[in-house]
């Protein structure tokens, strides 16, 4: 075979071999999604952010590629959120746990094992590594300086428009322009833990830095055998009505008369144009009817917090630290389940301002401790009925729904005598009893009561007499 043949069959296996001819396809890129549940507060002087950490990626597989949380602030808006990056403020950097990797064991079964982020980040220095998934807390303390705008991006200079329209001045005699508050705007960053590009972020929230309102004072607190009540003296705020735009007056249209309604030929244009979704329209000097609107959020009100020590400690980790009232409170009270009796209870009760979607809170008030002690009767026992039966008689009665029922006692007394006095030494914990102590041809009455574990008895049962043949 000749030589120059024999290169010509390499050339053409070397082209099979290579596959189809064309530019590289792109790698794939994965990119964590933007942190979830992001809501913001102001508590005191601090800014507090409550998120969700991301554990997928934008193309919906998981776990996320997900090295770190950046979190950036600036007074005053930027333009992108790029700018951000460059000309806010760093606020904090929060590591993520990366998913154990299989490792091989000296036998060379797969084992689940420690990162290299988990080697030198977590045991190095003893940051704590965020789980995907989990809710986290990020808080920034405000300063003097935070209340000045940040550093802008640059811009061209406007060209001056010489006009000679006159600006109406709206202010009346006796009022002065007030300045707005500066607002501080945060957003978030995912950056990917293979090749460190950041993904999808979320916000910028804006925050308005207004001062806190005054917390309050003079916190009481009341209990009974099923919840503890707290109160404390209202503000002029709370019995003002949100805002809201007034309803339009509905005016009923003017009876017309059908046979008047179209003139000498004249036809219906638009008859049985309407569709299932399509609605008349009124007629002139109707109102129109408008959709119900969700009734306005309140502008003002007040957040419980649970100031326990277990609760004190819980609040020191970066978990959420939510109130114990599920909505915002709009009347200076609140009521609580959670009745252990001999456990203490602490709260503390904060002033709140809602600047939008933001509370503003305030510092607060002192602390009011409370330790339910039972001194609160059973209910008495129901339905009891006697049947004596030779020389006993036999007693029986609903059984109390007591949570701590201890048992019952059972009364006896002599007709026509009214005085009744303890038959059993010691609470019985069933719901009947047999009296065999009893002597023929005499009249027995009976009651019952009911006793708690903490040594509370309950009002006597209804009577019931049985005569001894």
């Amino acid at each position: 075979m000749k030589r120059s043949t024999l290169l010509c069959i390499l050339v053409a296996l070397g082209h099979v071999a290579c596959g189809q001819k064309g530019a590289p396809l792109a790698p794939i890129v994965y990119l964590p999604t933007a942190v979830t549940e992001l809501k913001v507060k102001r508590v005191e002087g601090d800014i507090v952010l409550e998120f969700k950490v991301p554990a997928i990626n934008t193309d919906g597989a998981g776990p996320a590629d997900l090295d770190r949380l950046e979190v950036y602030a600036h007074t005053g808006p930027l333009p992108t959120p790029a700018d951000y990056l460059k000309y806010g403020t760093l606020v904090q950097t929060m590591p993520i746990k990366q998913p154990p990797v299989p490792t091989t064991d000296t036998e060379g079964q797969t084992a689940e094992g420690a990162t290299v982020a988990d080697l030198q980040v977590g045991q190095s220095s003893g940051t704590r590594l965020l789980e995907q998934g989990a809710a986290t807390t990020v808080r920034e303390t405000l300063t003097e300086k935070h209340m000045e705008t940040g550093p802008m991006p640059p811009t061209r200079a406007a060209v001056p428009v010489v006009t000679t329209v006159q600006v109406e001045t709206l202010e009346t005699p006796g009022t002065v322009n007030f300045p707005l508050p500066p607002v501080r705007y945060y957003t978030i960053f995912g950056v990917s833990e293979s090749r460190d590009r950041r993904g999808p972020h979320a916000g910028p929230i804006p925050v308005p830095l207004v001062a806190p309102l005054v917390a309050p004072d003079k916190l009481g607190a009341t209990y009974t055998a099923t919840a503890i009540s707290l109160s404390w003296p209202g503000q002029p705020e709370d019995s003002a009505a949100p805002a809201q735009a007034a309803a339009a007056p509905v005016v009923e249209a003017p009876a017309i008369d059908p046979s008047t309604r179209e003139t000498e030929g004249t036809r219906e244009m638009y008859a049985g144009v309407e569709t299932e979704e399509t609605v008349n329209a009124p007629w002139a000097g109707a109102a129109p009817t408008s959709k119900p609107q969700p009734p306005p959020t309140a502008r003002f009100g007040y957040n419980v917090y649970d100031a326990s020590a277990s609760a004190a400690s819980a609040a020191t980790a970066d978990g959420p630290v939510a109130p114990l009232n599920a909505a915002l409170l709009t009347t200076p009270a609140f009521t609580d389940g959670r009745v252990e009796f001999g456990t203490e209870r602490c709260y503390v009760v904060r002033r709140v301002e809602m600047a939008g979607t933001v509370a503003i809170e305030s510092a607060p008030s002192a602390v009011t401790c409370v330790k339910p002690v039972d001194t609160f009767p059973p209910e008495p026992p129901k339905l009891l009925q006697s049947v004596a039966s030779g020389t006993t008689v036999n007693l029986i009665w609903e059984a109390s729904a007591e949570a701590d029922l201890a048992g019952y006692v059972i009364l006896r007394g002599e007709a026509p005598g009214e005085k009744l006095a303890p038959l059993t030494p010691a609470p019985i914990p069933d719901a009947s009893y047999v009296d065999s102590s009893v002597r023929r041809a005499r009249t027995y009455v009976y009651e019952v009561l009911a006793v708690d574990k903490a040594g509370n008895q309950s009002g006597p049962s209804n009577r019931v007499e049985d005569t001894i043949r």
